[in-house]
């Protein structure tokens, strides 16, 4: 929970300067550095990602401020797709197990951030069926 507590405080900063954060990403590019290691990255699968989303990040964040977004992926566009799998399929194995309000899974992930580094050439339009 400390990384997820690391942007809690983040928030808390801003707004005790008068700024009010409406969201956040999870990690910028999370699938690490494909460029031969040329600067220090942090790695996460979208799995991985989801999973600190839903078990740490979105219960601490969101408990504080709800209005805060958190947005997984923030990476190039190839990996859109797989974000979004992960993060927002309420078929996905990571939504098992966790029941929210109502008797639904509770996610944590608002949407996902991308890069704008390819064409778009359909991609955007095959995330539709996660919502």
């Amino acid at each position: 929970d400390a990384y997820a507590r690391y942007f809690l405080k983040f928030v808390e900063a801003y707004k005790a300067q008068g700024i009010a954060i409406w969201g956040v990403t999870a990690q910028n590019e999370p699938s690490g550095n494909p460029t031969g290691n040329q600067w220090e990255s942090m790695y996460y699968t979208p799995s991985d990602l989801a999973s600190f989303i839903d078990g740490h990040l979105g219960p601490i964040l969101k408990k504080a401020f709800p209005d805060v977004k958190i947005m997984s992926g923030d990476d190039q566009l190839q990996y859109i797709l797989d974000h979004a799998s992960a993060s927002l399929d309420s078929n996905s194995p990571l939504a098992t197990g966790r029941v929210g309000v109502g008797g639904t899974q509770e996610r944590y992930t608002d949407g996902i951030a991308y890069h704008w580094y390819s064409s778009l050439a359909g991609t955007l339009e095959d995330t539709e069926s996660f919502f």
